[in-house]
């Protein structure tokens, strides 16, 4: 979170948080995000320099997180261990590195008492938009590995 102002950061950060938790099955994290979500918000001010309003990016983006690839613990149906020679997941882990896909980038403008609607929006959107596609995708993967490992 990037502001020019301490009290518009804190608000942001509050209401974005708030919003989060309120989905139930988001955990926000300091280390090993499975998403993203950078926001840069700034003041908006007219020609004689008044405060008339806010700037807020968002950015989210899934890191592409090598551990997948090895550890079959928590991701069995992606885990190469085993399958893979070492030097391959070597090299595969060595490409993947820090790298993330943006899946949304957002710009929106408007008055300060309209910080909370955005926040609550950019939550709503990220949850059916993103989040809810891989809520779909774990369920299937789940199904798969059980229906694998019951045969």
């Amino acid at each position: 979170m990037k502001s020019d102002d301490d009290a518009l950061r804190s608000q942001v950060t509050s209401f974005l948080s708030r919003e989060l938790r309120s989905l139930g099955d988001i955990t926000i994290v300091d280390e090993k995000p499975f998403f993203l979500i950078n926001v840069l918000v700034y003041k908006t001010h007219d020609m004689g320099g008044a405060t008339i309003g806010f700037a807020m990016a968002t950015h989210i983006s899934r890191p592409l997180n090598a551990s997948v690839l090895t550890d079959c613990a928590h991701f069995p149906a992606a885990c190469l261990a085993g399958r893979v020679d070492d030097l391959r997941l070597q090299v595969l882990k060595v490409f993947i590195g820090d790298a993330a896909v943006t899946r949304d980038f957002d710009l929106t403008i408007g008055p300060l008492d309209q910080v909370q609607q955005t926040c609550q929006a950019i939550v709503a959107d990220f949850d059916t938009k993103i989040v809810d596609e891989f809520r779909k995708l774990l369920s299937q993967m789940i199904e798969t590995y059980q229906k694998a490992r019951d045969d």
